[in-house]
């Protein structure tokens, strides 16, 4: 997608719903303020976030943003019923668990675990654990089972659900397309699956002729695509207007 058409897209989306969108990158938040015409593009670390909400985003009437943090996750809930909470902070590498919050996701069959951050009291917030719900709520909506990938330069979110359950889910750093198969194949085998019966959906940072698709298409039969469909701007454009500029829809 071009620049041109993204910008389309993104002031659609303020026309409708004439309030901001924000994405987040490592370290920076960049906030798209909107009053009905006017944008303004604000970036910023979050340690700084009390001050500019102070000398700037007080002067907006409307705003929304989102706090991603790479310190959260998913687990099915059978997965961490076999451990204390101490015990599978731990396994996840984290420090002091009781500055994790465990949050149940029924209709996933599984737990969000997240470490707390400071946000300011004067925000009421869309829950910053959100990120990775939204995007797992949006394939449960397709009823279809599958492996699903997120990829994003040098990060990738795995999620492989059957029958609207949630077998496995992780985010993985990968340097090479190889690592990134190495790791969709181990979560396949984990899960005992059938690799080659089961549909591979994928989204974000990747196109038909690259190199990380070119490693993994001889393993699996059904290859996609994940559009968001022709009404993402309905539901969670927040979340997928970054998505649908970098997928091949």
């Amino acid at each position: 997608m071009s620049i041109k058409n993204f910008e389309k897209i993104l002031n659609f989306d303020l026309e409708i719903n004439n309030a901001s969108i924000s994405l987040f990158t490592e370290g920076v938040y960049i906030i798209f303020f909107a009053d009905k015409t006017p944008i303004k593009i604000c970036s910023f670390p979050w340690e700084s976030f009390n001050g500019i909400f102070e000398n700037e985003i007080v002067n907006y009437p409307h705003f929304n943003f989102i706090i991603a943090s790479e310190q959260s996750t998913i687990s099915p809930s059978d997965f961490l019923l076999k451990y204390s909470k101490s015990d599978f902070i731990q396994i996840l590498g984290w420090e002091n668990p009781d500055n994790v919050q465990i949050n149940a996701l029924p209709e996933l069959n599984a737990v969000m675990l997240n470490k707390k951050i400071s946000i300011p009291e004067k925000l009421n917030l869309y829950p910053y654990t959100a990120h990775e719900y939204l995007w797992l709520k949006f394939i449960l909506k397709r009823k279809t089972d599958g492996v699903f990938i997120d990829v994003r330069p040098g990060i990738s979110i795995i999620a492989i659900i059957s029958q609207q359950k949630l077998l496995f889910y992780n985010l993985m750093q990968y340097n090479t397309p190889m690592d990134l198969l190495y790791y969709i194949t181990s979560a396949i085998n984990l899960t005992d699956t059938e690799s080659l019966d089961l549909p591979l959906f994928i989204s974000g940072a990747i196109t038909a002729d690259s190199l990380l698709l070119n490693k993994i298409e001889p393993f699996f039969k059904n290859i996609n695509f994940l559009s968001v469909g022709d009404n993402f701007l309905e539901e969670y454009s927040h979340f997928f207007v970054s998505s649908y500029e970098l997928c091949e829809l």
